[in-house]
């Protein structure tokens, strides 16, 4: 890693399968570019749609094993083109509610089944399903909130109507800068509290903007990303989003379509 700073890259939401590809062909030209440091992916990752507790399109034929062998690879994907670039990147995975899936229909409907391991993993458990460990991926579950640097980054539990509220929610609730997931909504800002400036960055999705199975109409949501350096003179993040318009974007002048 340079001496001087740490390059991060910020990614959530892609609901594999019902992540975008082209916009994610473009994430990955984008990290043999940026050779980030730090990726984290802020959880939903995957969808788990037929664990869902809602209701069940039955038209919708893509079964769980599908789902999990799809997330597979495409994480390798992602793990593969980072660790080219950087091999000493370091790649992190967010439990969100979709991973927490996983775990809730295992307390309703198969509660024996939850405790059986197999190298000392839960073997009905994300990191195990799609093999965290042997991509030397790590796993933040739980509490789901890393602070690096007085900075939060976790997927998150608020939404809000409009862009930003959620951010602002999360300012008040944690106290710290952040980045979160969750809304599938894209935007940064910032408050000056007492003289200290934070911000916080609602970091988009990878999802495709017409959902299938569709359980939104409309939806109000944005696809991009972020990418931040921290800065060791300065002890400070300097963090940018990334919006991705009609499958393009621009970045330090290059366009990525």
């Amino acid at each position: 890693m340079n001496k001087d700073s740490e390059r991060y890259m910020i990614i959530s939401d892609l609901h594999v399968p019902d992540h975008d590809i082209k916009t994610f062909n473009l994430i990955l030209r984008f990290i043999s570019h940026y050779k980030p440091d730090y990726l984290d992916i802020l959880g939903d990752f995957i969808n788990f749609t037929k664990i869902s507790k809602f209701d069940q399109d039955p038209y919708y034929k893509t079964d769980l094993a599908d789902e999990i062998e799809e997330a597979r690879g495409v994480l390798k994907q992602l793990v593969e083109t980072t660790r080219k670039e950087n091999e000493k990147a370091q790649i992190t995975y967010f439990e969100g509610n979709h991973e927490a899936r996983v775990a809730k229909y295992l307390a309703k409907n198969a509660l024996q089944l939850a405790d059986l391991t197999f190298d000392d993993e839960y073997i009905i458990s994300v990191p195990h399903l799609l093999e965290l460990k042997k991509l030397g991926v790590k796993w933040e579950g739980k509490e789901r909130i890393v602070i690096r640097h007085n900075t939060v980054f976790t997927h998150g539990t608020n939404t809000r109507v409009k862009s930003g509220f959620a951010a602002h929610a999360n300012i008040d609730k944690f106290g710290f800068s952040g980045f979160s997931g969750h809304s599938h909504k894209l935007c940064l800002v910032t408050r000056t509290q007492s003289g200290n400036t934070k911000f916080w960055i609602e970091t988009g999705c990878l999802c495709n903007l017409s959902p299938n199975p569709a359980f939104v109409i409309h939806p109000d949501w944005t696809q991009g990303f972020a990418v931040a350096e921290y800065r060791f003179e300065t002890h400070q993040f300097y963090p940018q989003i990334v919006p991705i318009v009609n499958h393009s974007f621009m970045y330090e002048g290059k366009l990525f379509s």
